[in-house]
């Protein structure tokens, strides 16, 4: 069940040079309990290379393999959405939390969503979490429902959402 996620991450780590140290040794349970702390070491590492390899890792494990708990990764992903001054990290952590979409992964979207100045990275975060939440359920942040509408209305000048 798990070699063929232990196979693609292990190549992965040769690939961008970081060695399969780690891999070695471990049974796939092992790893699998083991991952998400990995990644998210790598996801708050300072080498763009890395942390970009991680965050892309992270996407690819929660798509595919559903049954592996990527939950410690979470604060990693929610730091490099506020923080990250390259929105392509930004939109690549909305893609990782939204693909492993536990509930407080999603609050971290909402309750950063305020603080993004990328208007493609609130496109998709808003995108996020309607697909999660549903169209109507995570409106109840006042500043969510004043970005929605800006982004609405932008879009599209001569239609308005309703009040």
């Amino acid at each position: 069940m798990y070699a063929p996620v232990y196979a693609t991450y292990a190549a992965s780590l040769a690939a961008a040079g970081m060695g399969l140290a780690m891999a070695r040794g471990r049974s796939p349970q092992q790893w699998s309990a083991e991952i998400g702390k990995q990644l998210a070491e790598r996801i708050r590492s300072d080498v763009p290379a890395i942390r970009s390899a991680a965050i892309e890792q992270t996407y690819h494990i929660a798509t595919r393999h559903r049954d592996v708990d990527l939950s410690s990764t979470v604060t990693a992903l929610l730091h490099v959405y506020r923080e990250d001054p390259a929105p392509r990290y930004r939109l690549a952590s909305v893609a990782a939390l939204h693909a492993i979409g536990n509930d407080a992964g999603m609050r971290g979207l909402s309750d950063h969503l305020p603080d993004q100045t990328d208007r493609y990275v609130q496109i998709i975060s808003i995108a996020a979490l309607r697909d999660h939440y549903g169209t109507d359920s995570y409106f109840d942040s006042d500043d969510v429902v004043q970005i929605s509408r800006a982004i609405l209305e932008g879009l599209n000048p001569r239609s308005k959402p309703p009040a």
